[in-house]
């Protein structure tokens, strides 16, 4: 009676969406015994499927994704230099038939590699100056590496380190056999303790380099982290000072 009861209070709707949804998770779950099986009938007939070809790892954020073929440094619209080619008779024709059709010399275009190099964009170099006080060893360290491993070559003039006085014993003359083995790092120290401006400025006195990038002695660099500093600071007007914030 009770059951009955409850039944009879149940909406005839609510019965009715409640056989559907049963019916739709029998279908599912018949769906994928079937799948099941076809696989099974499959890898028993043919053989394990074999794996593809090992995907080859990538080479490096800065390696482009096809390499450039070698080009003769003579070769005709190397390095981006403009060309003028003497022509006439049925040359010329073509050559002026091929700009009125694409309003571009196609015919010089037809002619010059499809891998020339360009010249470098880039043409400011930096000193990256990094003034310090009783650093620890390694923060120290992992900075100028950092520097060092992830900077362009053709962009970075130097690494100025600014001992601002310190007194830790690690910073003396370990310090200064470390760095002589390193390129392109200079170790400058203060007679007295000059604070964190005006030790950066004493590594600036000194600097060779077109625009002047300051960091903190305790940071790391990501590939490509000096590109966008040098790009910015290469749009300024030349009579201003140039030089990257710091860092």
């Amino acid at each position: 009676m009770l059951g009955r009861a409850a039944r009879r209070r149940c909406p005839r709707g609510l019965r009715r969406g409640r056989e559907v949804l049963l019916v739709l998770l029998a279908l599912a779950g018949l769906g994928s015994v079937l799948r099941a099986r076809r696989g099974d009938g499959a890898g028993a007939g043919a053989g394990a499927a074999e794996p593809g070809p090992p995907r080859t790892p990538s080479p490096g954020r800065r390696d482009p994704v096809l390499p450039r073929p070698p080009l003769a440094a003579n070769a005709l619209g190397a390095r981006g230099e403009a060309v003028r080619l003497q022509l006439q008779g049925e040359e010329l024709r073509l050559q002026e038939e091929s700009v009125r059709l694409h309003q571009i010399n196609i015919y010089l275009s037809d002619r010059i590699s499809l891998h020339r190099r360009l010249p470098e964009r880039w043409n400011p170099l930096t000193s990256v100056i990094i003034a310090f006080y009783n650093e620890a060893w390694s923060t120290l360290l992992r900075t100028v590496y950092s520097v060092l491993e992830t900077s362009p070559d053709i962009l970075l003039e130097e690494v100025i380190l600014v001992d601002d006085y310190s007194d830790r014993e690690h910073l003396k003359a370990r310090l200064a056999n470390e760095l002589s083995g390193l390129p392109k790092v200079r170790l400058i120290r203060a007679n007295k303790r000059e604070g964190l401006v005006r030790a950066r400025l004493l590594g600036a006195s000194v600097a060779r380099g077109d625009v002047l990038t300051f960091l903190d002695c305790h940071c790391e660099c990501h590939e490509g982290w000096l590109e966008p500093l040098l790009q910015s600071s290469d749009e300024l007007p030349q009579q201003q000072t140039r030089g990257s914030s710091s860092v």
